[in-house]
């Protein structure tokens, strides 16, 4: 039996950069759930898979699937 991996995509309103980080996942036909969280106000979009970040910022497809290998 495989479990999906857990994805969340940290973001907020009005961010060209969170924009891009959900087209990219949905490019990539990755299930996220789309969250906010103050603590990272500053430092959005931050992908996390499984609990640990994985990428933000100017996020990075080759991290996104190099933490989904791992975690399968």
């Amino acid at each position: 039996m495989t479990v999906a991996a857990r994805v969340v995509l940290f973001s907020k309103p009005d961010c060209p950069l969170c924009e891009e980080a959900t087209a990219m996942l949905e490019a990539m036909g990755v299930t996220f759930e789309p969250a906010a969280d103050p603590a990272y106000a500053d430092r959005v979009p931050v992908i996390t898979v499984d609990g640990a970040i994985v990428t933000e910022g100017r996020v990075s497809e080759r991290a996104v699937r190099r933490a989904l290998r791992r975690a399968r």
